[in-house]
């Protein structure tokens, strides 16, 4: 006959919380190095005179300039304002042709199409403004 002798029961050692926090810690540094926060999305751009230009109409024209600030011209009328103010004036049934300054960072220009795209505006970017050498601009 066989007798089975039980052990005695042993205590269970208690899980040491410096090694758990050591790999929670690798996992999280882990993945906030190798996580992108950055929106990637796509701005469709159309170049002025590949035919997107209205025949017929006033073209319209809006100015980005290196500080930020902003002309609309349309014909011979020029209004120098914020974004915002020049958006109730640009005609939406129209496509409107962004001009920007040579020293216009792609940050600027790209937070400017995307306003305009929000809006409604169909965008078109331009090299430079026809008017360059008789207005200074």
């Amino acid at each position: 006959m066989s007798t089975t002798t039980l052990l005695p029961a042993r205590k269970a050692k208690p899980i040491s919380l410096t090694a758990l926090i050591d790999v929670v810690f690798i996992l999280l540094m882990f993945f906030m190095l190798t996580s992108s926060f950055s929106r990637w999305q796509a701005l469709p751009l159309a170049l002025a005179g590949e035919g997107g230009v209205d025949n017929g109409t006033t073209p319209q024209f809006l100015l980005l300039h290196s500080d930020s600030t902003m002309s609309y011209q349309r014909g011979q009328q020029r209004q120098d304002a914020p974004l915002e103010t020049l958006l109730a004036r640009i005609d939406t049934r129209q496509s409107i042709t962004l001009l920007p300054a040579p020293e216009v960072s792609l940050q600027q220009m790209v937070t400017t199409l995307t306003a305009l795209q929000t809006a409604g505006v169909k965008v078109l970017l331009g090299r430079s403004h026809p008017l360059a050498g008789e207005d200074g601009l």
